[in-house]
């Protein structure tokens, strides 16, 4: 059995996550220079990795976002 999306776009909770990473890169990119402790190796890559991963936890899917199952 496999399953698939109902189509090829990505799901809201997937662009709400890439929107959220995007937005955190830009931010910490913004505020590195007032904030020293944005400039630290890693700190910058782990805010976007886990606001991105908490946006996509916490957006429910949208009406079609549903998984379909294909023919065995």
């Amino acid at each position: 059995m496999e399953l698939k999306q109902q189509n090829a776009a990505p799901t809201r909770k997937v662009m709400a996550g890439t929107l959220a990473g995007a937005l955190v890169t830009l931010l910490v990119a913004f505020f590195s220079d007032q904030v020293p402790q944005l400039a630290e190796p890693g700190v910058g890559e782990a805010l976007v990795t886990l606001i991105s991963a908490l946006i996509s936890y916490f957006v429910p899917p949208g009406v079609n976002d549903g998984i379909v199952q294909t023919s065995p």
